[in-house]
């Protein structure tokens, strides 16, 4: 069963002994700071900006996932294209 974002909100607070506007502040904080490195890390994609840059911004670790899993991708297109 989907639980509302209400009743998460509740669950949280409840498990974490804190109160909705810290639980609300961490998840703005979190989903800040996903949306931040997918922004980079979909600008390096596009060459928008260097390697580097997207190291410095994002980190290593991300940079080479996002590597890896545009590799992937390509190797799947090409395969469904019959050139793989």
């Amino acid at each position: 069963m989907q639980e509302t974002m209400t009743t998460q909100l509740e669950e949280l607070a409840r498990l974490r002994h804190e109160g909705p506007s810290e639980i609300i502040a961490e998840a703005v904080k979190i989903g800040l700071s996903k949306l931040y490195v997918e922004s980079v890390l979909g600008q390096y994609l596009k060459k928008r900006i260097s390697r580097n840059k997207a190291i410095r911004l994002a980190g290593l670790d991300a940079v080479k996932l996002a590597e890896q899993q545009k590799r992937i991708v390509e190797k799947d297109l090409a395969w469904g294209l019959g050139r793989g």
